[in-house]
């Protein structure tokens, strides 16, 4: 009769050495964000940091973080510890960020501290899309959310009108990031000192 197979945990491993572009073959999810981000202009954070200074490590590129925050939505993990665990052990992520691990609170302060610049190369993916006709605005909806939706022709909308409405959906999304940065920074019971 057969034994069960107990996995032997003490032996030794000769590891062999992975090439992580077998990771990322072209045409995957990972590919394509890594093609998408380069594609940015990410000027406006970029200039933000002080790259010249000896103090300190120097900081991950802007791109880099956009396409760990990228592939993390992508693959439905929202997590900033989750996003950092990634950078340890999934290969994908290894792929993108060289083999380095990016931390929690690096990825928090770079998203929060560019929440508007994030927005606006929202707007050049979608202009880059459009450009390319990916997208054509016939239809908007969110993963498999179902809208209710009138067929009216009244309803209908021209290119002005659709860019009022990318306009108004830019604005409610910068309000939200603000105030989700302000509940960040108001105390907390915890820390008030009663005097």
């Amino acid at each position: 009769m057969p034994a069960f197979i107990i996995p032997n945990r003490s032996q030794m491993l000769l590891l062999t050495q992975v090439d992580l572009s077998t990771v990322a073959p072209e045409g995957s999810a990972v590919y394509l964000i890594n093609e998408l981000v380069d594609s940015l202009d990410t000027h406006a954070i970029e200039e933000s940091y002080e790259v010249g200074s000896e103090n300190g490590r120097p900081p991950f590129h802007p791109k880099t973080l956009l396409k760990v925050a990228l592939l993390a939505l992508h693959s439905c993990r929202f997590s900033l510890r989750k996003m950092e665990e990634d950078t340890i052990n999934n290969l994908a992520y290894k792929w993108l960020t060289g083999d380095m691990t990016i931390d929690h609170s690096t990825m928090g302060l770079f998203l929060a501290r560019f929440a508007g610049e994030i927005v606006e190369l929202f707007a050049q993916v979608v202009a880059s899309c459009a450009e390319q006709n990916l997208i054509e605005f016939d239809l908007l909806a969110i993963d498999s959310v179902k809208l209710r939706a009138s067929a009216n022709y009244k309803q209908s909308k021209t290119l002005e009108g659709i860019k009022k409405e990318e306009n108004k959906i830019a604005e409610r999304l910068k309000e939200v990031l603000e105030a989700a940065s302000d509940a960040k920074s108001e105390p907390t019971p915890n820390s008030w000192t009663y005097g």
